[in-house]
Order: structure tokens, then C-alpha cells, then sequence
């Protein structure tokens, strides 16, 4: 006899992994938007620290992390919740606002992550097309607010296509829509130096998500935060389970914040070296790419598929991108100047590649 679940659950789908078999550890991954370099001294040493320690064996504590993180961000402790990375911010999010009869708006291309837990909580989803450039289009996504709308998310810079979502946009739908939540991912804040952070003392309605996972390369130990009112935060943090912030993302994090030196040096070298770098190449070439606020590129491609696998066959995993606004396209994460040179010598070696 099989169990049966929930019926929206049957209906969902196992999110699917890029490279299924591949250890991404051999190769140069430019495929998922990951800081390329090794942590600085300070962190490994603290994450040592933690291991030689009994505290290695005992439940984690996140308190301390609060007052480094409230200084970083530069709001009370009270409008902070720290969760297992920036895809569990999304989930409590949408589970403490969604339910059945509700919608959640999206902009679309964007990071399918949204649309993926909304299927699991049984919530339809709109999708609010980008303008033809991907840039962010405000008179149409302000159309497709209707009465059932619940959730507005929008992503500065969105992922995929790098797309800056205006900040008076941002501030005009949060504020001609007091009544909806405003979600604004930044997970890329610390390379677009942009936030809607100074619109939180009057608008109640905006939540921020942010991440360690990019600039601060912490994306194996699984560390985000959110940022809004403290009462919804205090709302949220129903939603989040007590050991849910593992002891060496806690470690790892106070030691980054401690010293800012280390990801503000690689956040300086991947914006004024290596994506200038990285641009003219792209010109001399006749690439199309889309301007981007994020630590990526959209590239577009004719033989797109064929420059994928010779760039893997190459040693580098890009993010072939499967939406058919952009199927054609490819995202290429930047990368310190040394391994933008590797992936701009395997593109001009790439078959076909205009000399």
C-alpha cells in the first residue's frame, strides 16, 4: 500500500541539481555565482578553533552573531533573523504569508527557487514578463496586482539575467501597496552596493532577504538573513526551528564580519577588474551580454549548448540558462582576473569562435 501526500506535494517536482555526477571541485565553477577564493586566514582559523573545541559536539548558539550582524547591516538585532541560507529565508517567507486562494507575483526570468516552494504550499504563481531588454518593466508588474496578490517578490539584481530593479521603483510599489508584503532579495547587494534598506522605518509591508553564500563565500556552510520591522520579524522567527544555523556558518560569519578587509578586496577586484575584463571581451568578440548589477554575466549565444559543453570539457561550468525568454543564453559568473583569463582563452578556442 503506498502513503499518500499531500496532494500538492504529488504535484510538485524534486528541484533539479545543474550538474547531477559531477564534483564541482575539479572544475572552474563559474556556474553558480560562488566567491573563487579561499577564505581569509581569520575564518579558517576560527572554524579550526571551533573543531578543536567541545563546542564542536554541542548544539549551536547564534546569539553572539546578532550585534556583529546588526553593525554590518546597520539595524537593531530586533530586525534580524538569521536562517541556513538565503532559499530558507525564501521558505518561511512564503509559508507565513501564502495560503491556498492567494497569489504570489513574481518577475520573470528570476531565481526559480520562488516558484518552486509556491508549488509546494499549493499557491499559483504570476509571472510578470521583463521587458525585451530584461529590464525590469514597473508599469507592467503594478498591472498584474490584484485583489489576491499576497506576496510581491522582487530581486536587485535579479538572477539570472543581472537586471537592476530601480530603487524608485522599489520604493513606489512598496509604498502604493502598503497592504501586500514587499520581498527584495539582494543576495547580491555587496556588488550592486544597492539596498532598499533605508526605505524600512516607514514601510512595515518590506522584507529583505541577504546571504553569505556570494561575496563573503559561504556557500557550503549555509548562512542568509533577513532584515524587516521587528514585528514581523518576531512573526517570522515562528517559522524557523532553534538549531536551524549550524556552529561553523556562526564561526564563520562572526570572523568575516570582524574583518570586512577580505570580501570588500575581492568585491573591488571582481567589479573594476575583472568585469571590465570580462566586457571588452565580450565587445571585441561580437558576444551579446546583458548589462548587469551582479557578480554575472547573461551571455547570449547561437551555438550555445555546443559552448557549453566545450567550456566543460574545458575544465569551467557556466549556467546554461532553460527559460524560454533566454534559452539561448548562458550566465557566467565573474571570477578574480587569473580564471577570467581561463574562461576567456577556452572561449576563443571554442569551435567556431570568430578570430
Amino acid at each position: 500500500m503506498e502513503i499518500s501526500v499531500l496532494p500538492r506535494i504529488q504535484a510538485a517536482s524534486v528541484f533539479p541539481r545543474m550538474w547531477p555526477g559531477k564534483d564541482r571541485a575539479h572544475y572552474l565553477r563559474l556556474d553558480l555565482s560562488e566567491a573563487i577564493t579561499a577564505s581569509p586566514e581569520s575564518v579558517r582559523s576560527a572554524l579550526e578553533t571551533l573543531l578543536d573545541s567541545t563546542r564542536f559536539s554541542s548544539y549551536p548558539d547564534e546569539t553572539a552573531l546578532y550585534p556583529r550582524l546588526s553593525e554590518y547591516v546597520g539595524v537593531p538585532p530586533a530586525q534580524l533573523l538569521l536562517t541556513n541560507g538565503s532559499d530558507h529565508a525564501i521558505q518561511i517567507v512564503l509559508r507565513a504569508f501564502l495560503d491556498r486562494g492567494q497569489r504570489l507575483q513574481v518577475m520573470d526570468p528570476s531565481f526559480p527557487i520562488y516558484a518552486h516552494v509556491a508549488r509546494t504550499l499549493g499557491v499559483p504563481v504570476r509571472r510578470v514578463p521583463l521587458a525585451d531588454d530584461l529590464s525590469f518593466d514597473m508599469a507592467g508588474y503594478k498591472r498584474e496586482i490584484t485583489p489576491d496578490t499576497q506576496l510581491l517578490i522582487l530581486v536587485n539584481p535579479n538572477n539570472p539575467t543581472g537586471t537592476a530593479v530601480p530603487e524608485e521603483d522599489i520604493e513606489t510599489i512598496v509604498f502604493e501597496f502598503p497592504h501586500i508584503p514587499v520581498m527584495v532579495d539582494e543576495a547580491y547587494f555587496e556588488y550592486s552596493g544597492v539596498s532598499a534598506l533605508d526605505l524600512l522605518p516607514e514601510a512595515p509591508n518590506l522584507i529583505i532577504l541577504r546571504s553569505f553564500s556570494k561575496a563573503f563565500g559561504l556557500a557550503g556552510l549555509r548562512l542568509g538573513y533577513i532584515v524587516a520591522a521587528p514585528g514581523l520579524i518576531e512573526h517570522l522567527s515562528k517559522l524557523r526551528l532553534p538549531f536551524d544555523i549550524n556552529a561553523f556558518a556562526i564561526a564563520a560569519a562572526k570572523a568575516h564580519l570582524s574583518n570586512l578587509s577580505h570580501m570588500r578586496e575581492y568585491v573591488r577586484e571582481i567589479r573594476e577588474v575583472s568585469k571590465p575584463l570580462l566586457e571588452a571581451f565580450l565587445a571585441k568578440s561580437k558576444i551579446h551580454y546583458y548589462p548587469s548589477a551582479a557578480n554575472f554575466l547573461l551571455l547570449k549565444l547561437k551555438d550555445r549548448d555546443a559552448v557549453v559543453d566545450h567550456l566543460c570539457a574545458s575544465g569551467i561550468l557556466v549556467a546554461p540558462q532553460r527559460h524560454p525568454a533566454i534559452a539561448d543564453t548562458l550566465r557566467v559568473g565573474l571570477a578574480p582576473e587569473p580564471e577570467m583569463m581561463r574562461f576567456i582563452r577556452a572561449m576563443i578556442d571554442r569551435p567556431g569562435a570568430r578570430t
